[in-house]
């Protein structure tokens, strides 16, 4: 089965290796967190987030800073997917370490995906580390129009959902 963790208003300091790792089977979902390395030059490998995929391996941050860590703010591989809302969400000062490797916003091996939900640009989240991304073609933004539509095809869904299980519960069986 899946496992599902949820973290709010927190702050994860002082790691040594990820401030936050989510991996195959794992739902995560952060909003207002703050995960900040210290001591990155002695900790050189600490990062701020990991996601790797396999079976549903899904992180969704909200108004989420990632800073000061030795190595990469954000790794996303091995079909991973991390979604990233919220204006006051941002990726800085990582990447200390001299790993050439290093990105604020790193996404590697398709389809592993970030997705930068309105407003969010690459610019606007990611800034002032030593490198800011790696793996362009992974790292998608949506419009204000995107995410309408799929906001509007989410409640349509929904409803579908409701009316068939509605369906459902007054089908009534007979055996003879």
């Amino acid at each position: 089965g899946q496992n599902n963790v949820r973290l709010e208003t927190m702050t994860v300091t002082n790691q040594r290796w990820y401030g936050l790792w989510c991996d195959t089977g794992t739902k995560v979902e952060g909003k207002e967190l703050t995960i900040k390395g210290e001591n990155a030059e002695y900790y050189q490998k600490n990062g701020g987030v990991f996601v790797s995929g396999g079976a549903a391996g899904e992180c969704t941050l909200t108004d989420c800073i990632v800073t000061n860590c030795g190595g990469s703010g954000i790794i996303v591989m091995n079909r991973g997917v991390l979604h990233m809302y919220g204006e006051r969400t941002k990726v800085t000062g990582n990447c200390k370490n001299g790993d050439s490797g290093a990105a604020g916003l790193v996404a590697y091996h398709e389809p592993s995906k970030i997705f930068l939900h309105a407003p969010l640009t690459k610019e606007s989240v990611s800034c002032d580390n030593v490198r800011n991304w790696r793996g362009e073609s992974r790292i998608t933004e949506t419009s204000e129009a995107e995410e309408k539509a799929a906001r509007v095809t989410a409640e349509r869904e929904a409803v579908r959902e409701k009316a068939a299980r509605e369906k459902a519960a007054r089908v009534s069986f007979f055996f003879c």
